[in-house]
């Protein structure tokens, strides 16, 4: 989606320890990496010293308006003023959000029901300010071959901090896991 667009200037907001902000830097002549976490900052920082690292929430970005050519936000919640604010009247915001049934099998591990992901709701929460342009489907599966796997993937996930102890320890305790990928990419131009 970015490689399409190439922005001067990128911000990805809700960056974490920068996995896809250095992989999006390819992208950019500037790229900035935004994360509520000092602690993920910090690593992140480490991982590409040619990336702006601030720690700030996507609710009140400390960049100056209609600076931004492109914002991502992966997995990450999208506050739509701020967006509207940074982003440069052209600019574009490309969401990644996880599809109906994505680490469905994860899911099932961790919860006694497992209601499929809802991602119309990034439509509609984006709607007032934002209107999609063009989506893409991303679907395969994943082995994880060995208790690490299974460990590290959870460990990267939300569901490591909703779920109950027990169900957890359950899910670290496990040999192996095949999983699911389901994810949306969404591309957004401004309204109006």
């Amino acid at each position: 989606q970015l490689a399409m667009i190439r922005p001067a200037h990128l911000l990805d907001s809700g960056c974490g320890e920068g996995w896809y902000t250095v992989a999006l830097r390819r992208s950019a002549r500037e790229t900035t990496g935004l994360d509520i976490s000092r602690d993920a900052i910090r690593r992140a920082a480490k991982r590409d010293r040619r990336i702006t690292w601030i720690v700030a929430s996507s609710v009140d970005i400390p960049l100056i308006d209609s600076s931004v050519d492109a914002m991502t936000a992966n997995f990450s919640p999208v506050d739509v003023a701020e967006a509207l604010r940074v982003l440069k009247p052209d600019g574009v915001l490309v969401v990644t959000a996880p599809g109906e049934r994505h680490l469905w099998e994860l899911r099932a591990e961790l919860y006694a029901q497992v209601r499929p992901h809802e991602p119309e709701k990034w439509l509609t929460s984006l709607a007032p300010g934002f209107e999609l342009q063009h989506e893409t489907r991303v679907q395969f599966g994943i082995d994880l071959p060995d208790g690490d796997a299974v460990r590290s993937l959870l460990g990267m996930t939300p569901y490591y901090w909703r779920a109950s102890r027990e169900r957890r320890a359950q899910v670290e305790a496990l040999p192996a896991l095949s999983v699911q990928v389901d994810i949306r990419i969404l591309r957004f131009a401004r309204n109006g």
